[in-house]
């Protein structure tokens, strides 16, 4: 009975060890830029997302025209006008501060919008104002040096809102599990101490201690595996994404939850190991008190 309720006490503790481990992973991702900074930060860089921003660009000078069509007589000098434009968003320094800026906003909202207000981990909302305003800078200017005056308006708006459960039934799985991470992860020092308080109570409890040892390693190492199925299924979402900052957002996140649950596994296997081996030599030094006992 009293290896039962070891069982079950290591069971949890894994589970909350685990679970803090993770949390304070998802935590220092919501709540520091440098981690989302140094995550997604290149992906300024990805050619996808530099062809999204040019077609961005090119909209705008057409959004700038009058009546929002570009006339047969200037298609040239448009023509020209773009191609300015997209090569000075492109090849602008304040390019990749500005994208900076909006990952900050964009995680700002998001923890705003799911922790404070009750909302949908499963929606990602991109705020790219500020590349918009950059974009809508140079738009001016290549218009009015293709001779065509206009003024760049002070701020632009750019949003990409992406659910990740329109994205595919088995994405739709994985929203549940956002929820409850990035809710939960902010509370991750508790899980610590929890996994910490269980243990020992679980040791305290067996009556051979390499049973809870095992138990944990298993559960554990269970965790770490699914956590590794989860980064694969955080890649094909990106893969399906409408938009390449989804896509290479996805496949930049499923990165950071693999290198997140290969600890976990390989911490279960370990302690796995260790419970055989304790129980191995609990085994055998009972065997030898059972002898020095008999002569």
């Amino acid at each position: 009975m009293r290896n039962v309720l070891a069982v079950l006490l290591a069971a949890l503790a894994a589970i909350s060890g685990a679970s803090a481990w993770g949390g304070s992973v998802v935590d220092k991702a919501l709540t520091q830029p440098e981690t989302v900074r140094s995550t997604l930060g290149t992906l300024i860089d990805d050619q996808g997302v530099r062809s999204m921003i040019a077609t961005r660009v090119k909209a705008q000078v057409v959004e700038r025209l009058p009546g929002g069509v570009i006339p047969a007589k200037l298609e040239k000098v448009v023509d020209k006008a773009i191609t300015a434009a997209t090569d000075g968003v492109l090849e602008d320094p304040q390019t990749r501060e500005a994208w900076l800026t909006s990952l900050d906003r964009s995680r700002e909202l998001y923890v705003q919008r799911v922790r404070d207000e009750g909302g949908s981990a499963g929606r990602i909302e991109v705020v790219l104002d500020p590349l918009a305003t950059l974009a809508a800078q140079h738009v001016a200017s290549g218009l009015t040096s293709a001779g065509i005056k206009v003024q760049a308006p002070a701020t632009v708006a750019w949003r990409l809102d992406q659910n990740i459960g329109d994205i595919s039934p088995l994405a739709s799985l994985s929203v549940p599990v956002l929820q409850l991470s990035v809710t939960q992860s902010e509370h991750w020092g508790w899980y610590a101490l929890a996994a910490v308080v269980l243990m020992a109570l679980a040791l305290l409890a067996a009556t051979k201690r390499g049973i809870p040892v095992i138990t944990a390693g298993f559960v554990g190492g269970a965790a770490g595996i699914v956590g590794l199925w989860a980064s694969g299924v955080v890649g094909s979402i990106g893969s399906a994404a409408s938009n390449p900052i989804m896509a290479a957002a996805a496949g930049s996140i499923a990165g950071v939850v693999n290198s997140t649950s290969q600890p976990v596994a390989i911490a279960g296997g370990a302690l796995f190991v260790l419970g055989i081996v304790m129980l191995i030599i609990g085994a055998a030094v009972r065997r030898r008190r059972s002898v020095d006992w008999e002569a």
